[in-house]
C-alpha cells in the first residue's frame, strides 16, 4: 500500500523556498533593472523602485486569511500540498505511482499599485525558477515533468491601520503544479 505524503512534500518545499527563493528574487530583481530602465524611458517616465524580498513568515497549510495577515508579515508564503490520485501506469509491476497536486502561494504588500503589480510578477518568476531548481524535492519526488502553472491575483487593499483612511496593496502569486511519487507496495 502506498504512502501518502502530502504534509512531508509540503514541508520540503517550504524549505527549498526559503532556502533559494532569496537568490532568484535577487536574480529577478537584477534582470529586470535595466529592462526597466528602457520601459520607463520609452514612457518617458520616472524607473520606480521594485523591491523584492523574501518571505518573513512561512506556514504549511492552507491560510483562507493570508490577505489579512497583520502588515509586518509580509512577505508571506504558504505551500499546500492538497490532492492525492493514484496515476495508473499500465507497465506497473510491484509499484505504485501517486500523483500529488501543490500550490505556493506568496503574497506581498506596497503602497503603490503599479510597483505592487511588478513586484507579484516577479514574484512569480522567482517562484518558478526556485521550484525547477529541484525538480525531485531532494529526491522525494519523481522529476517534475511538467512546467509549473503560475497565477497573479488580483490587487486587494487594504487599511493601513484601524485608525486611519491610509490604504495599502496587496497582492499575491499562486504556484500550481503535480508532481508524482512512485512507491513499492
Amino acid at each position: 500500500m502506498a504512502d501518502i505524503i502530502l504534509e512531508e512534500v509540503s514541508r520540503k518545499i517550504l524549505l527549498i523556498m526559503r532556502d533559494k527563493l532569496p537568490d532568484q528574487l535577487s536574480a529577478v530583481a537584477a534582470e529586470m533593472s535595466a529592462q526597466d530602465a528602457e520601459f520607463y524611458l520609452a514612457l518617458g517616465q520616472e524607473v520606480p523602485e521594485v523591491p523584492l524580498s523574501p518571505p518573513v513568515r512561512y506556514e504549511v497549510g492552507h491560510n483562507p486569511t493570508v490577505t489579512k495577515l497583520p502588515l509586518d508579515d509580509y512577505p508571506a508564503l504558504v505551500v499546500l500540498c492538497y490532492g492525492h490520485d493514484s496515476a495508473q501506469d499500465e507497465g506497473s509491476d510491484q509499484y505504485e505511482v501517486l500523483a500529488h497536486a501543490a500550490t505556493v502561494e506568496m503574497v506581498a504588500m506596497h503602497d503603490d499599485v503599479v510597483v505592487m503589480n511588478s513586484i507579484a510578477m516577479r514574484n512569480a518568476k522567482a517562484l518558478h525558477r526556485t521550484i525547477l531548481l529541484d525538480r525531485t524535492l531532494g529526491g522525494l519526488t519523481e522529476p517534475i515533468a511538467l512546467s509549473p502553472s503560475v497565477l497573479v491575483s488580483a490587487v486587494t487593499t487594504r487599511h493601513k491601520d484601524d485608525r486611519s483612511n491610509e490604504q495599502t496593496y496587496i497582492q499575491a502569486c499562486l504556484l500550481e503544479y503535480t508532481f508524482n511519487i512512485e512507491q513499492p507496495w
